[in-house]
């Protein structure tokens, strides 16, 4: 007879693929409920701790391959790694951390685990987000994939990120998940005990009764306030425009290849390419134009004339946000977003988080250089808001837009736009370019500020505060997408208090740690 470990794996597989699928590229949103509650039921399944921590292990595994297997691409195709070598260096930085996490948790959901609707509506949830945000703290993991941006196709659910952020969301789906585990099993054990002629417990009844009326209540005050959300930032967006002029926007997508980019030749090929494609025109049109992440890839022929030229060929009244390279005066090397005014003056912003083994090394240089692109940067000091005619603009450069705090803080030091500068060439026609899309329409929800995401192959965006995408590019072409943004000064509960619900969720599991321990 095979264990009951081994009886669990096919579930705990199956849901993590289809938490998988709930994500680009088919973002079949239904099944991040259903993968939440089949891996919940999982752990109920076991008899043991050691069992919980298999199956965690296993799922986080499974769901690291399936959401991550980008990553592949990235190192075989670009760095040239052979695909053993690529194996280890997934298996140690991506799936053993995620493995080690999720058993944790499946360790813990049994510990705490009680048949009480509170532990499937308040302790599991929060459970599951302090994971998440572990995922945000440790220096060699990345945020991608939390569960709540799955949601973003069901556009009224996920208007509540303006209070309660990312974490909220998923904290949501997650508590709709475990419900559904308390429903479906009190109904089967019903039904069960009814069709053996047997006496229909009460309790059991009352759990299945009272779980529909809370995921009743939940989803219909996330639906309702996504409804009316909808509505009343619509008109604020208008009083805006009213109040305000709209502010005209391109963004160029150019579409060079990695290679193209970091062999060090045809940088004024490029950089004309650029110039091309945004041009207006007409001259002296009063507008913001954003290029990708390292357009301007040398420190070096970034300089003054380049700027000249720049500001020359954009006009006096406009404004251009570029990404590229800039040299300190230590000699450190920033990866940053160059403010090119068509009146002369440059500002910058430099990337103050760092993507893992790509531009930092928390654990090993195991990726070496590319090319001429550099190695490693320095972590930048600058503030994450540069001052324009155009109003206050957050910045960010590519992994840094799955930071929510980090871009909320923009916010409240004055960002009235948002902007996102990227490359997801790295990544091939996979299903990350819409992953690295969807965080960046929660942030636009979590702060109700327009945002405009520039990469190098797409997808370049102008996105609203309601996360709608009013104007896209494709994956791999060149192009150019314009449209109107208008600077907003309206603070969210989100922008003001930021992600409370993480501190309200440590509280609960300590208030349930508080109880193992007395019953103990």
């Amino acid at each position: 007879m095979r264990s009951p470990t081994a009886k669990l794996r096919i579930p705990v597989i199956s849901a993590a693929v289809l938490l998988a699928l709930a994500f680009p590229p088919l973002s079949v949103w239904p099944l991040a409920f259903v993968s939440i509650a089949l891996f919940m039921a999982a752990l109920e399944g076991e008899e043991s701790a050691a069992g919980r921590a298999v199956s965690g292990v296993v799922f986080g595994g499974v769901h690291s391959v399936a959401m991550g297997y980008w990553i592949f691409y990235a190192l075989m195709e670009h760095y040239g790694k052979s695909f053993p070598t690529s194996l280890l260096f997934f298996l140690v930085s991506v799936s053993l951390p995620l493995g080690l996490l999720y058993s944790c948790f499946a360790v813990l959901y049994g510990m705490l685990h009680t048949k009480r609707l509170w532990f499937y509506a308040l302790t599991a949830p929060s459970l599951w987000i302090i994971a998440d945000y572990i995922r945000e703290i440790l220096p060699f993991l990345v945020p991608w994939g939390m569960v709540g941006y799955a949601l973003l196709p069901m556009a009224h659910f996920v208007q509540v990120a303006d209070i309660v952020g990312i974490y909220g969301v998923s904290f949501l789906v997650v508590m709709i998940g475990c419900l559904l585990v308390v429903v479906w099993t009190c109904l089967h054990q019903c039904v069960v005990q009814h069709r053996q002629g047997r006496f229909v417990d009460r309790d059991m009844r009352s759990r299945a009764g009272a779980g529909i009326v809370l995921l009743s209540f939940i989803i219909a005050c996330t639906m309702g306030y996504g409804k009316v959300r909808l509505q009343t930032v619509w008109d604020e967006m208008q009083a805006a425009r009213t109040a305000s002029r709209k502010i005209p926007v391109t963004i160029a997508q150019g579409n060079f290849s990695l290679k193209d980019r970091w062999s060090g030749t045809g940088f004024l090929g490029r950089l004309h390419t650029y110039l091309a494609l945004s041009h207006a025109g007409k001259t002296g049109e009063g507008r913001i134009i954003v290029w990708p992440e390292t357009v301007l890839n040398s420190s070096t022929k970034a300089n003054a004339a380049v700027f000249g030229e720049i500001a020359a060929d954009i006009g006096p009244s406009a404004l251009l946000v570029s990404g590229g390279l800039r040299k300190g005066k230590d000699g450190a090397v920033f990866n940053s977003a160059y403010f090119i005014s068509g009146n002369g003056w440059v500002r910058w912003y430099d990337k103050h988080i760092l993507l893992p083994y790509s531009e930092s090394a928390p654990l090993w240089n195991f990726l070496g250089q590319y090319y001429r692109a550099p190695s490693q940067f320095a972590t930048g000091q600058s503030p994450s808001t540069v001052e324009t005619a155009f109003g206050r603009i957050g910045a960010s450069i590519c992994f840094e837009i799955l930071y929510p705090n980090y871009i909320r803080r923009s916010v409240t030091e004055g960002a009235a736009v948002l902007i996102n500068i990227s490359n997801d060439t790295w990544f091939g026609d996979s299903g990350m370019p819409g992953l690295h899309l969807d965080a960046a329409r929660f942030r636009a929800i979590e702060n109700r500020r327009f945002l405009l995401r520039a990469s190098n192959s797409g997808i370049s965006a102008v996105v609203s505060p309601t996360g709608e995408l009013l104007e896209a590019s494709g994956l791999f072409t060149r192009s150019r997408i314009d449209g109107n943004v208008t600077a907003l000064h309206q603070t969210t509960v989100y922008s003001r208090y930021g992600d409370g619900i993480l501190l309200l969720a440590a509280v609960l599991l300590l208030m349930s740690l508080g109880r193992l321990l007395r019953a103990g």
